[in-house]
């Protein structure tokens, strides 16, 4: 947890490769633990890691590859299993967006949302924010990354974030002004 959390810090603060290596280094030790719920987190952030160095299909395949992994465990999920489950996905979600794969974006989102339902609730669990709420904003989020700006503000502004934590709903807000920006621009142009 220690190497994740030097890879989210790491992230953030733009050193990516760095963050790389951190994400890696735990995903090996959290393969070594048995929790699967750790490994889960780990693989995680190396997907966000794999985002943030702008290898999209190399984060989808990696969240193919661990939900395999971390399926069988599905059965017995505890809250923390379900969030960390679920969260690989959304992550998944925006890296085939990204990817320009809307069939993949879709079939994570709906992954996703059915560890959130199965959740019933937003939480907090080993700091994901996940839950419905959650997948919503992604909903969101993956439109826009597909450009489909007019689903990101339709969906967008409806979402009560209130519940989360600030950074996620700031998140969601930025999504939402993307998308009405770039609404904008393009009734600018056509004008």
């Amino acid at each position: 947890m220690t190497y994740q959390g030097a890879a989210m810090v790491l992230t953030k603060v733009g050193e990516t490769d760095l963050a790389w290596i951190a994400a890696d280094r735990g995903l090996a030790a959290a393969q070594q633990s048995d929790n699967m719920a750790v490994t889960g987190s780990l693989f995680r952030s190396v997907a966000h890691c794999l985002l943030s160095n702008g290898r999209f299909d190399a984060a989808v395949q990696l969240v193919g590859d661990a939900a395999d992994c971390l399926r069988p465990a599905l059965r017995d999920a505890d809250a923390e299993f379900l969030s960390i489950y679920g969260t690989l996905f959304l992550a998944g979600s925006i890296a085939a967006a990204r990817a320009d794969d809307r069939a993949t974006a879709s079939t994570f989102l709906a992954e996703a949302d059915q560890a959130a339902q199965r959740l019933g609730r937003d939480a907090n669990h080993m700091w994901t924010a996940f839950g419905p709420t959650n997948v919503a904003i992604h909903r969101v989020a993956t439109a826009a990354e597909l450009g489909d700006m007019q689903v990101a503000m339709d969906l967008g502004p409806q979402i009560d974030t209130n519940g989360l934590p600030i950074e996620r709903r700031t998140r969601h807000n930025l999504e939402v002004a993307r998308a009405l920006s770039a609404h904008n621009r393009t009734d600018d142009a056509l004008s």
